[in-house]
């Protein structure tokens, strides 16, 4: 057979003998090419490094085959349409280097289509010849069609898959090993580094949309998906399949995140995990996996801990919803991993969290809840160790009050809208905690537009029934107020291991804040704390109020860095069986009467 083989310097243009539903119609506008057609199904190029071809049409249909050699797999060719016909990719698209195609008028990979190169960049925004030419990967202007891939994408080793337009769909699949897959919707779009998928949004709306129907899996490699909006309810994985490769997923919205699918970057040691936007909700049938058989990994869901990273944008509201499920163990040993559930506004937490230690060895993990207005618990997280140390559950909205049952300030239902500033949390959740083995930490601050000082009120019972040695740690920006009003009795007790109870009043001391023992000072009813055998510790000037007896059975009390505890009109302190431990240069003052062994 004799196969037209044609060599085309810059200016001279391939007509009408390459085969049709093959790309059609180029002009080389940097560097060589030489193109050839050994049958009427296939095209094959031979371009130079960096070569920048001009396209009337860059279609390849159903059992059509283009081939793209190039001198290595570093090389690439830029493929760029330039009349107003979109791409239909239905047959293959094969290279040895990264393959380029820009149409501004869209781009559809369809299904049982085959794209296998050493990298492949699809975009319908413009790059400019002289960006492509220094590797500088900035996309702007055109964007008038949309991209969607039904069919599958791969890159090869180390090669990189990245799709760019105002709008992208997956429903297909896509995959690379030892790179990173990035879809990126906007209309401005500058990927900084492919190294650590950073992305610069100069132009973006949440009208720019990216929603995940199929799979992305990235072997030892990182996805990262970028828009105004973001729907997942496909299959994401990231995993690091071999010992010390952790992998990585970033779905980051500038409004809204939708998760209903899974997410998953567990391996021999859990990866990373980002789902960011505006708002973020993590749906029914969603399952965020950062677990590894040596080590859990990092969720971070709405923010970062305690919404302090400036490099990242916090959520304004954050939801987990009944049958979602989110994942940071340590499976066989190793310490449990982190999990960050954050907004500035309102949490609601009612799936599963967990990041447990493992099960022949390691601690708990750290888990944080957080929402700064609003905080609505109804799933108890678990930072559990079988043989290793207990995790810590962080609670950290502005004022917080612990009650019995529920009421959080929260109306509507599923869209739910704060009513008010001060989070109210149900103490049945901390009491599970606790008997479950984790330790447990309760803090305020005052960050956002909130009428809040960052107290704590303890206005319902603790009791520990189960499980081992723990911690309660209440870490209050202002006053920790533990509040008999409504009960002729206000207990914190263990009946189950150790129970240490820290109360850190003014916690970053700044506000001058103080823990008292009954608000009002006028009643006489008492306030029981036994930690069967464990700590009291105070930090923090302490105000215990008139007439009240406070009991600490079983218990040593330590209040440091030279405090006050001021006793107001006539007072019973009983230690009982317990230790009143006071360091030097701390005060009792007022009028009472103490019965206890004093140093």
């Amino acid at each position: 057979m004799k196969h037209n083989t044609l060599a085309i310097s810059i200016g001279l243009i391939l007509g009408t003998q390459v085969a049709y539903a093959n790309p059609n119609g180029a002009q080389v506008i940097k560097g060589t090419a030489t193109f050839s057609n050994p049958s009427t199904n296939v095209l094959n190029i031979n371009n130079s490094r960096n070569a920048i071809i001009n396209w009337q049409t860059f279609n390849i249909g159903k059992g059509q085959t283009t081939n793209f050699t190039q001198p290595s797999t570093t090389s690439s060719v830029l493929n760029r349409v330039i009349s107003n016909n979109p791409s239909n990719i239905l047959g293959n698209l094969n290279s040895n280097g990264r393959v380029f195609l820009i149409n501004q008028h869209g781009i559809l990979v369809g299904e049982g289509a085959n794209i296998n190169t050493s990298g492949f960049f699809g975009s319908t925004l413009n790059i400019t010849d002289s960006d492509f030419l220094n590797g500088k990967l900035k996309f702007q202007g055109g964007g008038q069609g949309n991209l969607e891939n039904q069919g599958y994408i791969r890159a090869g080793e180390n090669g990189n898959v990245v799709l760019i337009a105002p709008n992208i769909e997956n429903g297909g699949v896509i995959e690379v090993d030892n790179g990173n897959i990035i879809l990126a919707a906007g209309k401005s779009i500058t990927i900084t580094s492919l190294e650590n998928s950073s992305i610069e949004f100069e132009v973006t709306s949440a009208e720019n949309q990216v929603t995940n129907l199929g799979k992305i899996i990235a072997k030892n490699g990182a996805a990262s998906l970028f828009a105004g909006s973001l729907k997942h309810s496909g299959s994401i994985r990231a995993s690091g399949l071999v010992q010390n490769a952790d992998g990585s997923i970033s779905l980051v919205a500038t409004d809204h995140v939708e998760v209903s699918g899974s997410v998953d970057v567990s391996g021999e040691k859990g990866g990373h995990i980002e789902i960011l936007g505006d708002v973020v909700d993590i749906n029914d049938g969603a399952n965020i996996n950062a677990s590894g058989i040596s080590g859990g990994g990092e969720i971070l869901i709405g923010g970062d801990q305690q919404g302090l990273n400036p490099d990242i944008v916090n959520a304004t509201s954050t939801t987990i919803t009944e049958n979602a499920q989110v994942h940071a163990d340590a499976i066989e040993e190793g310490d449990g991993g982190k999990v960050i559930v954050f907004a500035e506004n309102d949490v609601h937490v009612h799936g599963e969290v967990t990041a447990k230690g493992g099960q022949t060895a390691g601690d708990g993990g750290f888990i944080e809840t957080s929402g700064l207005k609003q905080l609505d618990i109804t799933s108890v997280p678990d930072a559990s160790a079988v043989n290793g140390e207990g995790g810590e559950w962080l609670i950290d909205p502005n004022n917080i009050t612990l009650v019995n049952g529920t009421g959080f300030n929260i109306i509507g239902n599923p869209n739910f809208t704060t009513s008010g500033d001060s989070a109210l949390l149900d103490v049945a959740l901390v009491e599970t905690a606790l008997n479950a083995g984790n330790n447990v930490t309760i803090s305020t601050g005052t960050a956002g537009t909130n009428l809040d000082v960052g107290n704590i009120s303890i206005a319902a019972d603790i009791n520990k029934i189960l499980g081992g040695n723990v911690s309660l740690t209440f870490n209050a920006h202002n006053n920790i107020i533990i509040d008999t009003l409504s009960s002729t009795t206000r207990n914190i007790t263990s009946t189950s291991g150790i129970l240490d109870v820290v109360f850190n009043a003014d916690i970053d001391n700044t506000n001058g804040g103080a823990i008292y023992f009954e608000t009002g000072f006028s009643t006489s009813f008492p306030i029981n704390i036994d930690t069967n055998g464990g700590q009291l510790v105070s930090g923090g000037q302490v105000f215990v109020g008139g007439e009240s007896i406070v009991n600490i059975n079983n218990t040593q009390w330590d209040t440091f860095d030279s405090l006050d505890i001021d006793f107001f009109s006539t007072l019973t302190l009983d230690a009982g069986a317990g230790t009143l431990f006071l360091n030097t240069g701390n005060n009792l003052s007022g009028s009472g009467t103490v019965n206890a062994d004093v140093f």
